[in-house]
Parts: C-alpha cells; sequence; structure tokens
C-alpha cells in the first residue's frame, strides 16, 4: 500500500514537473515572436520616409498648404495611415494644431512615393502658418 502510495505521489510529482515546462516553454515562445514581430515592424517603419512641409511639392494653394509625402522603401504595401498634424512654434514645445486627423486608404506599394496636399488644421492662437515648424505623428497599416 504504501509502495502504491509512493508511486502515485511521484506520477503525479512528474505529471506537475511537465506541465510546469510545458507552459514555461509556451510563454517563451510567445515572447520571442513577439519580440521578433517587434522587431520586424520596427526595421519596417524605419524603412518608410514620410515629411510634412508648408507649402512645398506644389501644395501652394491657401486652401490646401501642408505638403504630405510618404516614401514606402520597406518590403511591405502600405494599405492605409493615419496622419495626426502637428505644429510647433519656433523654440516652443507645445502643439498649436488641432483638429482630426487625416486618414487615407491609398494604397502605396514598396518603393513608391505618395505625395498629396492637405488642408491647414485650426491653430490654437494667432500664428503666421509659414513660421511653425510642421510635423505629424503617423500611423501605417499594412498588407
Amino acid at each position: 500500500m504504501a509502495e502504491a502510495l509512493r508511486v502515485l505521489i511521484g506520477f503525479i510529482v512528474l505529471l506537475a514537473i511537465g506541465a510546469f515546462l510545458l507552459v514555461t516553454c509556451g510563454v517563451g515562445g510567445i515572447a520571442l515572436w513577439i519580440n521578433n514581430s517587434n522587431k520586424q515592424s520596427e526595421t519596417r517603419l524605419a524603412k518608410i520616409d514620410s515629411t510634412l512641409r508648408w507649402k512645398e511639392h506644389g501644395c501652394d494653394s491657401s486652401d490646401y498648404p501642408l505638403a504630405l509625402r510618404v516614401q514606402n522603401n520597406s518590403d511591405r504595401t502600405i494599405i492605409g495611415l493615419e496622419l495626426d498634424t502637428r505644429a510647433y512654434r519656433p523654440n516652443y514645445s507645445n502643439n498649436v494644431a488641432g483638429g482630426r486627423p487625416f486618414e487615407t486608404d491609398r494604397i502605396i506599394r514598396p518603393g513608391e512615393i505618395f505625395l498629396t496636399c492637405l488642408s491647414q488644421p485650426p491653430l490654437n492662437g494667432d500664428y503666421d502658418p509659414s513660421t511653425l515648424t510642421w510635423s505629424g505623428k503617423i500611423s501605417f497599416t499594412f498588407n
């Protein structure tokens, strides 16, 4: 009886150790996959060149004075982007631009350049837009 109990306890301990090892390997595998996926995303984003400029690239009308230029140097197709436009006064760090983000589902294949003219967002104050530094927080959706 005591021998059977020892065998049963040993079997249960082995099952518990096996389950622990299985869970540990599973969590480790998921962590490695997430880390690799993040590195691929960072590399892909580093290969995309985007600029937002005041009255450049033919965007010189008063209705659409901001030029957004996106060059896709990554190996994946961009199927959408969202741009939160920002404007900064010289030597200041607060964003003075408001308004809704610009969104498009324009497909930008690897190697392509997308250029569009955007309207000026409302400014939080009476500033000359030509003296502001224009930038944006941009996010991409890939195929």
